[in-house]
């Protein structure tokens, strides 16, 4: 007859009973699109690109329209590209978590989300800057 530890059969018995987590469910539609980052200068000429808004990878929450709850939250790749699966609804695009920082902060985006559908929506990031 083996003896078992009684670590390990505590630690099975905790196994054993805790829940199974269910897979989230994966929705066919969703928000795509393109953060990015402006005004870049103080002053910007007639022809000169330089100064253009740029790709930005950044921090987006996705919150109810009243703003009352965070539905998610996503960062932007380094293109300032993003796709995010959501289920058909209204959304609050806004700044994600900002450590304290005014700036740069999310020019807040109303969007509706339709079934079956990654709907196109830009975020742009505002410097605190001014044309």
């Amino acid at each position: 007859m083996s003896r078992k530890s009684p670590t390990l059969i505590c630690l099975f018995a905790a196994f054993a009973a805790s829940p199974i987590a269910i897979a989230e469910e994966q929705w066919d539609s969703g928000i795509a699109g393109h953060t990015t980052l402006g005004p870049t200068c103080p002053v910007q000429r007639i022809g000169d690109d330089r100064c253009n808004d740029r790709p930005y990878s950044a921090t987006v929450s996705v919150k109810t329209p009243d703003r009352s709850q965070k539905v998610t939250e996503f960062t932007s790749d380094s293109t300032g590209a993003f796709r995010v699966a959501l289920p058909p609804g209204n959304y609050l695009l806004d700044s994600g978590t900002k450590n304290g920082m005014p700036y740069p902060h999310a020019i807040p985006k109303p969007v509706t989300v339709e079934p079956h559908t990654f709907t196109p929506v830009d975020v742009q990031f505002d410097t605190g800057m001014r044309r």
